[in-house]
């Protein structure tokens, strides 16, 4: 049964719809200075830090359910706040089929996973070659089998065929120690999205016309062009051309999706029809594209020496006036760059490169004079660390914090080094400029800060960095009859650490006000636990356990000494179980759950993927009246549910409430 997992109330689609329209200008130029630079969307950036692997999907189980030592097993990446440094295990197989309209099968299909996107998760890029684990081409009896997968990961998946309309199929995890067989995925003709391109003076126009899936899931590794390529393979983005009297038309197009179109030809200005939605059953009338003049943004592309910057990615983002229309171009040899076939309006700019920070002009008004970008050359820092006793340590990993404005915490930047020399030594090239620290970790030390130090575009020297051996943490936790609890999570948080009220066992938290660096353990089959390599001084931990309410507890930890935690004890929550169907009484097998709990200003919300059955789980719950609503599994769909899906519920902690849910279309 698929376990829940925390995060924000479940988004209905015209919010989704809008940040996938306004997300490409919001993303490259409301950036806070004092904040990580984003995803770089050509793909380049530092060379130095270790990638995370595709295949390495993030993980977010049960502690408790997991099976007994197995082969198999492999490390997988977790999500910061759950369940870093736990093994992932496999879960079971997850089965399917394709067929078409008249139920018989579809060969030859390809049926590729993804890694679920939800705001606020840090999950991996998705890669731009398909991975045969996560990639199947179905068999003559249109059948697909994925062995492989990390239990407990929610996953979307898509299935495509050049004969049919391509098709999102259901969402799943793949279950710990069951296998699932999720619904049959029907892919039939589509609809069929036609029109005219024509001028201003409504003369036909020969352009060439994308027609675009507007995917939630397209944070993904590679270059643009390499981007483009992928969704081009997998039927999400098709290019067609109008003919003389400039008419347009793409067969097999998907139902129940958001698609863009955009035409484009010389000598004018592109256009964008940005949301194409239809629901099953309706029809979609003919599009107009009015193409109108040309105009164009022109500039070159310079370093901070006033040398050309050749190869850059150049992102232009209409201000104003409204809707936001994006273009991009690559600067030549010398620098220079044309983008071209914008509409009239106000635009920002930015430019990106290998081992440059990013170069951004606020405000250009199209056909105005050629406008200069310059790219700040990035930075880098060395030293050496040694451990506690001053000797050199061949092996340890790097983390680059950054220290933001106003603020005593340090922000994650996400990158990561993994450095190999015996005499201790590194060298990080490629950095933005800022303000930073480096964490380092390595096996029996303590993790250590570096002092700060701050980059231009020189290499920072002597940045050494002296490891402390740290102290250990011993104890157990039990349940509320005094018997062990296995599986729980004991993590280490400085003095002035407090939970958060709004998230269940193993959610994303509040970072730690004291920057105390996240060590934790999990406790074995009796309850106990040992953590090592723990911040000496007065700190705190916080015990969770997926079913058990948490607990943080103070702790006076040793520099070198081992501490007595003693007995732990956690009090069982409620939980709320059962399963989810639609208004014909069928399950609804990839669909999700939405919990909430308000109390004053406070609110509490977690979603739960529903499994092949339809079932769903919520553990670990306090006291209290819960609401709870299913939703069905298109998460494109532009539909509120009605008031009476809803379901309220009373809690009382250490019991079981079962409910069944129904989902009505309106």
């Amino acid at each position: 049964m698929q376990h829940a997992r925390s995060g924000k109330a479940q988004g209905l689609a015209l919010g989704a719809l809008a940040l996938l329209v306004l997300g490409a200008g919001a993303f490259l130029f409301l950036q806070d200075p004092s904040s990580p630079e984003p995803v770089d969307p050509s793909g380049t950036g530092p060379e130095t830090p270790v990638q995370p692997d595709p295949g390495a999907l993030v993980i977010d189980r049960e502690p408790g359910r997991e099976p007994a030592h197995d082969p198999d097993r492999v490390e997988v990446p977790a999500q910061p706040g759950r369940e870093s440094g736990v093994e992932g295990a496999l879960g079971a197989a997850v089965l399917g089929q394709i067929v078409n309209e008249s139920g018989a099968p579809v060969a030859g299909a390809k049926v590729w996973v993804t890694t679920r996107f939800r705001f606020g998760d840090d999950v991996p890029l998705q890669p731009v070659v398909e991975d045969p684990r996560f990639l199947q081409i179905t068999d003559a009896r249109g059948s697909f089998r994925f062995e492989r997968l990390v239990a407990g990961v929610d996953m979307d998946l898509w299935a495509f065929h050049a004969d049919y309309a391509p098709r999102a199929g259901v969402a799943f995890a793949a279950l710990p120690s069951e296998t699932q067989e999720l619904p049959p995925i029907v892919l039939d003709s589509g609809i069929v999205v036609e029109g005219v391109v024509q001028d201003t003076g409504g003369n036909p126009i020969l352009a060439q016309v994308e027609l675009g899936l507007q995917d939630r899931n397209n944070f993904r590794s590679g270059t643009l062009e390499e981007q483009r390529e992928q969704d081009r393979r997998l039927g999400r983005l098709r290019l067609t051309d109008t003919d003389d009297r400039g008419r347009f038309r793409f067969a097999n197009v998907s139902e129940g999706a958001i698609w863009s179109l955009r035409a484009s030809a010389a000598g004018y200005a592109s256009a964008e029809i940005q949301a194409i939605f239809v629901q099953p059953g309706q029809t979609l009338p003919e599009q107009l594209m009015v193409l109108d003049t040309e105009h164009v943004i022109t500039g070159v592309v310079l370093n901070d020496d006033r040398a050309p910057v050749g190869g850059a990615l150049v992102t232009v983002s209409r201000t104003q006036p409204r809707p936001v229309f994006t273009a991009t171009g690559r600067s030549e040899a010398d620098g220079s760059f044309t983008i071209r076939g914008l509409p009239q309006g106000m635009y920002a700019l930015a430019a990106m490169a290998d081992g440059y920070g990013a170069g951004r002009v606020p405000r250009i008004e199209v056909d105005a004079a050629p406008v200069e970008v310059v790219m700040p050359r990035k930075g880098g820092v060395s030293g050496r660390v040694t451990n506690a006793d001053g000797q050199p340590l061949a092996a340890y990993s790097l983390e680059l914090m950054r220290t933001r404005r106003n603020s005593t915490q340090y922000g994650a930047t996400e990158l990561t080094w993994q450095i190999a020399d015996p005499s201790g030594n590194y060298k990080l090239e490629g950095l933005d400029a800022g303000t930073y620290v480096l964490l380092v970790r390595a096996p029996g030390n303590c993790p250590t800060y570096s002092p700060g130090f701050h980059v231009q575009r020189d290499v920072v020297l002597g940045i050494d960095v002296q490891m402390r051996r740290g102290g250990t943490i011993v104890g157990v936790v039990t349940g509320g009859e005094g018997q062990g609890l296995a599986g729980a999570r004991v993590s280490l948080h400085g003095p002035g650490y407090q939970p958060p009220a709004d998230e269940g066992p193993f959610g994303p938290g509040e970072s730690d006000p004291d920057n105390v660096p996240a060590v934790e353990a999990r406790t074995d089959a009796s309850g106990r636990f040992v953590l090592e390599n723990a911040e000496p001084g007065n700190m705190k931990l916080y015990v969770e356990h997926v079913k058990h309410l948490p607990e943080l507890v103070s702790v006076s930890v040793p520099d070198g000494g081992t501490a007595e935690a003693g007995s732990i004890r956690l009090y069982a929550g409620g939980s709320i179980f059962g399963t989810a169907v639609d208004e014909n009484g069928a399950v609804l097998s990839g669909g999700t759950v939405n919990l909430t709990y308000q109390e004053g200003n406070g609110m509490f919300s977690r979603d739960a993927l529903l499994d092949a059955r339809g079932r769903f789980r919520f553990d670990g719950l306090r006291a209290g009246n819960y609401e709870l609503i299913a939703f069905a599994a298109n998460p494109n769909e532009l539909w509120f549910p009605p008031e009476a899906d809803k379901q309220r519920v009373y809690v009382t902690e250490g019991k079981e409430s079962e409910v069944r849910l129904t989902s009505h279309r309106q």
